[in-house]
């Protein structure tokens, strides 16, 4: 790993109360950042932040959905132990105190969330200050700035009008697709960069990408929702060129919020709660387990620590990360991302429609959907794109992996 040696100022911060701020992008990518080699989006404030920070490209969720994936980041956990896995159930009362918001409080930290919260309702009351919305946002409203821009106001306001230390998350509602005619309503200024740009689709967008997947998976749950983006190439252009304008907006809110903060003494973490597919195996959504679904940006800008981590790093680690830094101990599933080694991670999603657990080790994915009978298994090495399915095959390090899995989950999704 790459920040061994780096460890020691973080450390060493912890007897000075130390700031932290939370970036949470909704139904990012890993792979639309310039740091990530992407040359046609344009993010140069996130690529700034990498290269100041610690930048992960092997990073990923537990589980991708947007509210089981934010319990995870809040509270350290697999959806397995938190058993917040659909979009109704909120963190309840001890959740709240044993996550990293709660925690921090009861430390003496002033604390703050701006934007979605994406856990159900009732909305918390422990926040110093809570202006969060349940679920879906609306990004135009009259009356009111493009909801971008108009949180990274309200960031703004939190950290430039209060003493320190302070806990502020700000979740982002972009890049987020949303329903209506204009899915994806960037500002113009933003849009305008990608609507003559070279968007081709993607390379498993069509053809026989998906003809072993269950058509109880392809016409379930992703098809009602994201499919008519898909639905001709005019409209998947139509479609990126506004969801690549929503990065870039998200881009430019994180400029200005990062231009109030202290970066000498805040720790900064920058992720998404979970990727998208943008037509990858003729997919809309996420929900599934290919990478397109599961892989995320991360970053994580602490005092003292810079380089390029390549060690799997995950959703669960934010919590465990914050701790770290503050000298906190922490005792559950996710690690310290400045000090994290592991050779897999579990996937799981209880919810029956896509329900699914499984395994990713850095080379190679297994994974089971009961509901569907189905299986699915990727040497990643020889297949990155994920197109030869390997598990009727049945090759040794599928038996073995299955083992795994089923030793984890038995014949529940999640694990009691």
């Amino acid at each position: 790993m790459a920040t061994g040696a780096s460890l020691l100022p973080v450390r060493a911060r912890a007897q000075t109360p130390m700031n932290v701020l939370v970036l949470i992008a909704d139904d990012m990518r890993a792979d639309l950042m310039g740091v990530a080699g992407n040359k046609l989006v344009r993010t140069p404030n996130l690529d700034r932040l990498a290269r100041a920070g610690l930048y992960f490209p092997d990073a990923f969720v537990t589980t991708s959905v947007c509210p089981t994936s934010r319990a995870s980041i809040m509270l350290g956990e697999y959806a397995s132990r938190h058993k917040n896995i659909d979009f109704g159930t909120p963190l309840a009362a001890n959740q709240w105190e044993t996550s990293y918001h709660g925690r921090l409080k009861a430390q003496g930290y002033r604390t703050g969330y701006i934007g979605k919260w994406g856990l159900g309702g009732p909305l918390p009351s422990g926040f110093d200050v809570f202006d969060g919305f349940a679920g879906p946002g609306k990004y135009i409203e009259a009356g009111r700035k493009h909801l971008t821009a108009h949180l990274a106001d309200r960031a703004l306001e939190f950290i430039t009008d209060q003493r320190d230390p302070y806990c502020l998350t700000v979740g982002f509602w972009a890049p987020h697709a949303e329903p209506g005619p204009d899915p994806a309503p960037a500002e113009e200024r933003f849009r305008a960069l990608y609507r003559d740009a070279d968007l081709t689709p993607a390379r498993t967008f069509s053809g026989t990408y998906n003809d072993d997947l269950p058509d109880s998976l392809k016409e379930a749950h992703s098809a009602s929702l994201f499919a008519d983006q898909l639905a001709t190439p005019e409209r998947y252009r139509a479609f990126l060129a506004g969801y690549l304008g929503l990065i870039t907006g998200m881009d430019d809110a994180i400029g200005r919020i990062l231009s109030a903060v202290d970066l000498d003494n805040t720790l900064v973490i920058f992720l998404s709660d979970n990727g998208f597919f943008l037509g990858e195996h003729g997919l809309p959504g996420k929900w599934l387990a290919f990478e397109e679904s599961i892989r995320i940006p991360l970053i994580v800008k602490a005092p003292g620590v810079t380089g390029v981590s390549n060690e799997l790093a995950l959703n669960i680690d934010v919590a465990p990360t914050i701790y770290g830094a503050l000298g906190l101990r922490h005792r559950r599933d996710g690690h310290d991302l400045l000090r994290n080694r592991r050779d897999h991670f579990f996937y799981e999603y209880a919810l029956a429609t896509f329900g699914a657990a499984g395994i990713r080790t850095r080379d190679k994915k297994f994974v089971i959907m009961p509901e569907h009978e189905f299986e699915m298994a990727f040497d990643l090495k020889a297949d990155p794109f994920e197109q030869n399915n390997l598990a009727q095959e049945n090759p040794d390090w599928v038996a073995l992996l299955r083992e795994k899995v089923v030793a984890r989950y038995g014949d529940t999704l999640l694990a009691d």
